[in-house]
């Protein structure tokens, strides 16, 4: 799936390398790419 995101508040955990972000998608981003509330998943910045 594919969604522009606006990433804020990133907190990243040293000891596992690791970075949890919280993220806005405005509201037809999140229709066409079926964002739910509590999703885990992996980001790829700049992947295709």
């Amino acid at each position: 799936m594919r969604a522009k995101l606006k990433v804020s508040f990133p907190q990243v955990d040293v000891r596992s390398n690791t970075v949890k972000i919280y993220w806005v998608v405005d509201a037809a981003e999140r229709k066409k790419a079926h964002l739910v509330p509590g999703m885990k998943g992996v980001l790829k910045l700049g992947a295709e």
